[in-house]
């Protein structure tokens, strides 16, 4: 199914993000619209019929329900910079956790779920081992297995996603529940700070264990920017609403530099917090790169998109996502669709525009790309 995929336009695509994420001239602005499917994908990707048990346990199910969701991208939008990699977010958050020792539960309709937890307190940290071994441990070995055989039938065409590692806090809340580590950031924070050293620490082992197992010209660790090599890594800041801001910065924005620092920069999402009480959270973990989605909620007046605009290209942050999400209006409530002038102001420091919906929409949104591009933008 692959000779469906126009490798020609994938790789100009590859070139003009590296290119772009990287502060280079490009032609234009890398842009990937993906339509909507006619029926919601069983594992959260379009044009994939596989369930999330399938997909986790049958490797060629794995194969065959990825290639089937890149296809479908290329068919119904060639137009784009869509660049193909193959999807890891079916193993679940708990990737991580289940090579210390934590239970996944499977499930048909979602992710797996972490079944309790290995930690009761802080204090019994030093159950936990400093560093884990992907290859022995946990889920290691299943999910080498499939993600291998992608690999070895795709004769290498296609990376591989770095697997859902969340970020350092998210993995700790997967180990000692979230009220506990909360309540010992206050009681004992030394050992917090060492429960989150371990769990950066386990995010380097993994993302190297996959480039261990699969080759660094397969494994793509930012999936915001899909060119191997580039973007640094990404963290899903997930769940750090629940802190305060000045918690974050001290616990959490520690952990998440050594893991960027590591793999030279990096990206941060988050589905959680509201701007702007954590944009200097945020700041503090100095990405290269950010989602929009990290003003939180999803619909923003254009003042607050303005200033979250402002304040990220003073820092010099990459944008990556949708313009279209982001805006509601404060009259009536209702969706408000972006203009041309929108886009060119949310371009303006970078961005790696992404959007969905319907293929006439997109074919908007293409024009608007091409003519910044002729603007000299």
């Amino acid at each position: 199914m692959l000779e469906k995929l126009n490798f020609t336009r994938i790789s100009e695509a590859k070139d003009r993000v590296a290119k772009y994420y990287k502060g280079e001239k490009t032609d234009k602005i890398p842009f990937t619209f993906t339509p909507t499917h006619p029926t919601a994908g069983k594992c959260w990707m379009q044009g994939c019929d596989y369930d999330f048990e399938q997909m986790i346990k049958d490797k060629q199910c794995f194969l065959e329900g990825n290639i089937a969701s890149m296809v479908w991208q290329s068919e119904q939008f060639p137009d784009c910079d869509y660049l193909p990699v193959f999807k890891t977010h079916i193993f679940g958050e708990g990737f991580i956790p289940s090579m210390f020792g934590a239970e996944q539960l499977i499930v048909k309709h979602s992710p797996p779920f972490i079944e309790g937890r290995i930690l009761k307190d802080i204090t019994e940290i030093d159950k936990l081992p400093e560093r884990i071994d992907p290859d022995t441990q946990g889920w290691g070995s299943m999910v080498r297995e499939s993600l291998e055989y992608a690999v070895e039938k795709t004769h290498g065409k296609v990376p591989v996603m770095i697997t859902d590692h969340q970020s350092p806090y998210g993995i700790a809340t997967k180990l000692l529940g979230n009220e506990e580590l909360i309540l010992a950031m206050y009681d004992e924070p030394e050992l917090v700070h060492k429960l989150m050293n371990i769990c950066a620490d386990a995010t380097i082992d993994t993302a190297n264990a996959l480039i261990k197992w699969l080759g660094r010209e397969n494994v793509v660790l930012n999936g915001n920017c899909p060119v191997v090599g580039e973007g640094g890594i990404i963290l899903w800041d997930d769940y750090i609403s629940v802190l305060n801001p000045a918690m974050h910065t001290e616990f959490c924005a520690p952990a998440n530099k050594k893991v960027y620092d590591y793999f030279g920069n990096g990206h941060l999402h988050t589905c959680g917090p509201y701007f702007p009480r954590y944009i200097e959270a945020f700041l503090a973990c100095k990405p290269v790169s950010m989602d929009i989605s990290s003003m939180r909620a999803l619909t923003r007046p254009r003042a607050d998109m303005m200033e979250f605009r402002r304040i990220t290209k003073e820092n010099g942050i990459k944008l990556c996502g949708g313009i279209s999400t982001c805006e509601t209006s404060i009259v009536d409530g209702k969706h408000v669709q972006p203009d041309f002038e929108w886009l060119k102001f949310m371009a303006d420091g970078g961005l790696l525009w992404s959007e969905g919906g319907n293929v006439e929409q997109g074919k908007i949104y293409s024009e608007w790309v091409e003519r910044l591009a002729k603007e000299g933008f």
